[in-house]
């Protein structure tokens, strides 16, 4: 399994889609509307960063649906609906599979997975999805994120110190980055 690593600006990324998603969205350099109000609602200087990053997610892939596996909080919910305020949001216990018809341009729907007993799904997405990992400090789910990467269902994976993002998209060859910020 070969590891990509790059650092914020994109460096050794050859992916145009990957670039543009570190440098522009990922740590876009300029701040949201939205970003105020986000920082009003974390308590520490690391959960408004996950935060906004969140908010960045939901308006670059302008997202149908998000599903949060496990707990969730109104914070997640509010921050994902100032990024798109018609997105169907949905809290469950597993990750279920999209019914949906693939499409080549559109991805439909974010998972956030909070609660690592919840995140091996029965099927990977016929759909492109992005399935967010919340917390790679606990060392169980940094495990269940080091298995995600060896599975062929999932195209692309990016960690970020505590962030796991896993994309499914089939148009991309396999590769596994790790961007240090």
């Amino acid at each position: 399994m070969k590891i990509i690593k790059s650092d914020k600006t994109g460096r050794n990324i050859h992916s145009p889609f990957i670039y543009r998603l570190i440098a522009n969205v990922l740590f876009a350099p300029y701040p949201f509307y939205a970003f105020s109000e986000i920082n009003l609602m974390a308590k520490e200087k690391n959960e408004q960063l996950n935060l906004q990053m969140l908010f960045r997610l939901v308006n670059h892939f302008q997202f149908d649906d998000v599903l949060i596996v496990g707990f969730t909080d109104k914070i997640t919910e509010k921050v994902c609906i100032l990024a798109k305020s018609d997105l169907n949001i949905s809290v469950g216990d597993k990750i279920t599979s999209e019914k949906q018809k693939p499409s080549e341009e559109k991805y439909s729907r974010l998972v956030i997975i909070n609660d690592r007993k919840c995140f091996i799904p029965d099927i990977f997405p016929e759909v492109h999805e992005v399935w967010l990992w919340n917390n790679l400090n606990d060392k169980v789910t940094r495990e269940d994120f080091r298995l995600i990467k060896t599975i062929n269902e999932v195209q692309i994976t990016i960690e970020l110190n505590q962030l796991g993002i896993a994309i499914f998209n089939r148009n991309f060859e396999k590769q596994n980055y790790v961007i240090k910020h």
